[in-house]
């Protein structure tokens, strides 16, 4: 556990586990691939997203960089499954995709988390 509870060694862990199944999911997602970009962008919301949020209204209140981190491997994905230029913008490729920015979706997440929790019976 992390004694400041800044859960850098979680986030690093999110991004190393995302960044290790960006490399297995290379030969589906890559910019040459024949799937299609519909079913590119389903593998990445069925099986990356979820890694990278896993947990996360344990340690939403982690500091911006950490989030960053997880920001930067959600827009390579989407670059590459929409084969864009690395220079496009983030808010282009999100638009894209019809997806929000890692920050907004932890956001929500947590927001439904304790809504869920107060209308739970203990």
């Amino acid at each position: 556990m992390d004694k400041k509870l800044l859960f850098r060694p979680h986030v690093d862990d999110r991004v190393k586990k995302s960044t290790i199944m960006l490399k297995r999911l290379y030969p589906i997602i890559n910019r040459r691939s024949k799937v299609s970009t519909t079913n590119k962008l389903a593998v990445y919301k069925q099986v990356v997203l979820p890694m990278l949020v896993y947990g996360s209204p344990v340690w939403m209140g982690c500091a911006r960089t950490h989030i960053r981190k997880l920001q930067v491997v959600q827009n390579k994905f989407l670059k590459m499954i929409f084969k864009l230029p690395t220079r496009t913008r983030t808010t282009e490729v999100h638009r894209l995709a019809c997806l929000d920015l890692i920050s907004n979706r932890l956001q929500n997440l947590s927001i439904k988390h304790e809504a869920r929790a107060v209308i739970s019976e203990w």
